[in-house]
């Protein structure tokens, strides 16, 4: 079952599920295990059509497989079909022009308040009708790294709420 739920049933329910708690001046807090950070050789982007020749590939900028990605890609999305999911739509950039369209679907209802607050919550979505990108954050979802051809088992999973918001914004600059 997708949500899309106001910010206030968001903390609700991620108060709920015992993803966080409020602090004592009212905010959310969550605790997103003992890495704070990622490592900058932990980024990969598909190879595909529209970046193969447009990025610097190299030791930070790391190829990821297309059928690999479209492979992992589909796990993820089966994965998260057996769970309850939030669903935010977002937009990265505040240029009426030069928005991206981003719909966010979480695991866990945190992550999906999170990226509400971190983009542009717009009073109409996408009205330009441009494609719209999408984020899964499957944040317990375990990647098999000889079958899915990453080097570690959470990849896609990551209960880093900085995840969603690297990715839309490093599109964002390859699209401008």
């Amino acid at each position: 079952m997708v949500f899309e739920l106001s910010n206030k049933d968001l903390i609700s329910k991620a108060l709920e599920r015992e993803e966080g708690v409020l602090a004592s001046n009212g905010a959310l807090t969550v605790v997103t295990g003992k890495r704070t950070g990622r490592s900058p050789l932990d980024r990969y982007i598909v190879e595909e059509e529209t970046t193969k020749n447009d990025i610097e590939w190299g030791e930070i900028n790391r190829p990821f497989d297309e059928e690999k990605f479209h492979s992992l890609w589909s796990k993820v999305e089966s994965y998260l079909d057996d769970k309850e999911r939030f669903l935010t739509k977002v937009h990265v950039g505040s240029h009426p022009d030069h928005y991206l369209p981003i719909e966010v679907i979480t695991e866990t209802a945190w992550q999906s308040f999170f990226s509400r607050l971190i983009f542009i919550d717009p009073d109409e979505f996408n009205p330009k009708g441009k494609s719209n990108w999408k984020i899964l954050s499957a944040a317990n979802f375990e990647c098999v790294p000889e079958i899915d051809g990453t080097e570690k088992i959470n990849v896609l999973g990551s209960k880093l709420s900085s995840s969603c918001q690297r990715y839309p914004s490093n599109a964002l600059f390859f699209e401008y």
